[in-house]
């Protein structure tokens, strides 16, 4: 179903019939085997998404079994937990960093084999969050995990937006589906933990089910184990060039083909009115992202120790809550 339609040989032409790069060292007359490539790369970062929306999802309904395993009242998990987040940023701002140096460059970079080594930090990351009993190993694992999800979560983002740079349709169904795989790797792991919590208590004695939500930690690492090998075996791709982002910004400023916001009209036609409304419109999305985002992680990290400590609830049950 991903690959209907991408077959025609509009993949790597922009709407005036030239060339995009979008996969390096490949002849471009090759549209069928660019498009096969580009499917491949939807699917793998589909799943690079659902990994980092897996280990969200886990992390709030394991918070009791951390607490027990590590000894860590509910004040140090906190900051644990921010520290996640921060390397969360940092990992962003190593992306474009990394994304603006390949810009620069203007050559054939490998994105792909950095993600494929992130994947795996990932893997061993969720199974020391999983396992760990010395709380500076948890500490470290969520470090790097935090590392990691924060340049995979951008750098696919980038690289879809490169990739469909003239073809507007297939950017925004990639970007989508990109979400989704988040949403469906949010949705799984608490859903499976819930599972095992059930599994145990029906099956195991007592003494045996205190640690079963690790098992989920260990399913998220063979996960990334699997990914890191699929995405080692990527091509290296091109980006835009800071020359061609340039002259494309010219070609904009000239009035020429590239498409531009009907909400720019009564805003100046000058570039300083444009940079203006962009700049605003820019904030205010970031602004609805960070409520948004900040409620949705607050609520998936500390819901279920919440409802378990303070409503009484299950911890099976606030699993299946965090999971919806």
């Amino acid at each position: 179903m991903l690959s209907d339609g991408w077959e025609d040989s509009a993949c790597d032409e922009d709407r005036d019939g030239e060339h995009t790069p979008l996969i390096a060292g490949r002849d471009k007359s090759a549209n069928g085997s660019i498009c096969a490539q580009c499917c491949t790369l939807t699917i793998l970062y589909f799943w690079v998404s659902a990994i980092n929306g897996s280990l969200i999802g886990a992390l709030g309904p394991s918070l009791a079994m951390i607490s027990r395993n590590t000894g860590l009242n509910d004040g140090a998990l906190g900051r644990y937990v921010l520290q996640n987040r921060l390397c969360k940023f940092a990992g962003t701002l190593i992306w474009c960093a990394y994304s603006h140096q390949l810009q620069r460059r203007g050559t054939p970079g490998r994105p792909h084999a950095l993600f494929s080594v992130l994947m795996l930090v990932s893997g061993l990351s969720a199974v020391v969050i999983g396992t760990a009993t010395d709380p500076f190993m948890l500490q470290l694992g969520l470090l790097s995990w935090g590392i990691a999800y924060g340049v995979t979560d951008s750098g696919i983002t980038s690289l879809t937006v490169w990739r469909w740079e003239h073809e507007s349709r297939r950017r925004r169904f990639d970007l989508a589906l990109i979400n989704a795989g988040f949403t469906v790797g949010a949705l799984l792991a608490p859903t499976m933990l819930a599972a095992s919590l059930k599994f145990a208590a029906l099956h195991l004695p007592s003494s045996r089910q205190h640690n079963v939500g690790q098992v989920v930690f260990e399913l998220i690492s063979a996960g990334c184990v699997l990914l890191s090998a699929a995405l080692a075996m990527q091509e290296s791709v091109s980006v835009p060039s800071s020359a061609d982002a340039d002259a494309a910004a010219a070609k904009d400023e000239d009035g020429g083909a590239l498409p531009t916001l009907t909400s720019w009209q009564g805003h100046g036609r000058g570039s300083r009115g444009r940079r203006l409304y962009v700049g605003m419109f820019i904030g205010a999305m970031s602004l609805c992202l960070a409520c948004n985002t900040g409620a949705e992680h607050s609520m998936a990290t500390w819901l279920p120790a919440l409802g378990t400590e303070v409503g009484g609830l299950s911890a099976q049950r606030m699993a299946v809550i965090a999971s919806t």
